[in-house]
């Protein structure tokens, strides 16, 4: 009992999660893909790491054409604590991605890579992999690449699929923003630095439908001035202020720092950090908060001839994006 304990909390403490894997990654990294119902999960004789194996009995599968009603197994350990190990409940369906071991398969991604879903959603889900099986990878990079990526945004529109668009989209925009080396760069599995225009509407409208505001989709959505992101950012500021939520507060000046500094929001985010300095003058905080996004919101007052003008001068932060995406791979591919 007291080695078992002592097992239990060194696990605890040399335990570390992963970072979450989604659809596109989970497609990728998979042997197979398979549906079925869970028969049987036993513990391993004699084996320490992985405990357990179930038994799957598949209605479907993906990638290697096994036929339905095979039967496999799958090697998991179901004492993990962090990161979560792959579920295997006896009796359920599960949707579980799959690489080929020696002598049985393991889940890849750990609890990224079993899904438990009702009917309905779990077919819907499976065809939206089908659906990205079938691109033909024989076409041109640049062909295959933007196949991908409707399929990716369309899964916007799908209850099934539309949280892990939206981060998988959201990690590629931010490793677009900030890929510095080489190993960042590929570790972009589709390539967002040339959104085609039906593309960029699309995700603009989802934006905006889902009131979505971050540095990463406005990276590569957004002009500088763009009207609607600013009454947005602006609007959630005096929200913010209203609310008290003061640091929140210097996000949204960060973001609208990022659209104009020749309007002198830099100064205002000097001003605020001195604010909150003191965290204990609430009221002067309040004060000085709505004082900070009256005049913001005067500042991005323009005629719209001033506006157009101004965005006529200035390049987009999606094409400023680009540029610099293509300036870094050049150097790297010297090395």
């Amino acid at each position: 009992m007291i080695t078992s304990l002592l097992l239990l909390y060194s696990s605890i403490f040399n335990a570390y999660p992963i970072s979450p894997v989604y659809l596109v990654g989970l497609i990728e990294r998979s042997d197979i893909i398979v549906y079925g119902e869970v028969i049987s999960t036993e513990k391993i004789s004699g084996e320490d790491y992985p405990s357990h194996i179930a038994t799957i009995k598949v209605d479907q599968e993906m990638k290697r054409n096994i036929s339905s009603s095979s039967i496999l197994k799958v090697a998991f350990e179901p004492y993990m604590i962090c990161p979560e190990p792959a579920r295997y409940e006896k009796g359920k369906k599960v949707i579980a991605f799959l690489k080929k071991g020696k002598s049985s398969y393991f889940t890849v991604a750990l609890s990224y890579g079993t899904k438990y879903r009702k009917k309905d959603v779990a077919e819907e889900y499976l065809t939206r992999i089908e659906k990205y099986l079938v691109i033909d990878d024989s076409d041109s990079p640049q062909k295959v690449n933007e196949k991908k990526v409707d399929w990716l945004i369309e899964n916007l529109d799908f209850e099934s699929t539309k949280f892990d668009a939206k981060q998988e989209l959201t990690n590629l925009f931010r490793a677009l923003y900030r890929c510095e080396n080489h190993d960042d760069c590929n570790k972009m599995i589709l390539d967002v630095a040339q959104l085609t225009p039906k593309q960029r509407t699309k995700l603009t409208s989802f934006a905006k439908e889902s009131e979505l505001i971050s540095y990463q989709w406005d990276s590569a959505l957004y002009s500088p001035l763009d009207e609607y992101y600013l009454e947005q950012v602006v609007d959630r500021m005096e929200a913010a202020v209203n609310q008290k939520n003061y640091y929140t507060v210097r996000n949204y000046i960060s973001l609208l720092k990022d659209h104009g500094d020749a309007n002198g929001i830099a100064t205002k985010e000097e001003e605020w950090s001195e604010c909150i300095s003191d965290i204990s003058n609430q009221e002067t905080m309040l004060v000085t908060a709505k004082s900070l996004a009256k005049d913001i919101r005067g500042k991005y007052n323009f005629s719209a001839s001033d506006r157009n003008a101004y965005m006529q001068l200035v390049p987009s932060n999606y094409e400023r994006n680009k540029v610099r995406f293509k300036e870094k791979i050049s150097v790297l591919k010297k090395y």
